[in-house]
């Protein structure tokens, strides 16, 4: 992905309600309620990242896939100095 991309794949994360409407086949609705969830702590995720890897995020993507009970996060990093000055030609 290379250095300027953070991507966290969470196995078995869904929670007790989330298993129940999985279990009744309700998979767009725990979609629905995982995006709104994302949107509530999206600058808190986004702080968290960002601290812990002293870099600024430009952007964040979340997913889920309820049938497989696996989320994924995906965070694009603003350029190091490290990144930018592999990107130079020799």
């Amino acid at each position: 992905m290379g250095s300027d991309v953070l991507v966290v794949l969470l196995e078995d994360n869904l929670t007790v309600a989330e298993r129940n409407l999985v279990a009744l086949g309700e998979f767009a609705r725990v979609r629905e309620q995982r995006l709104l969830m994302e949107a509530a702590f999206e600058d808190q995720k986004r702080a968290q990242v960002e601290r812990i890897l002293q870099r600024r995020i430009v952007a964040a993507i979340s997913g889920i896939d309820p049938r497989r009970d696996l989320a994924v996060e995906i965070f694009t990093l603003e350029p190091s100095a490290e990144s930018e000055l592999g990107a130079l030609p020799d």
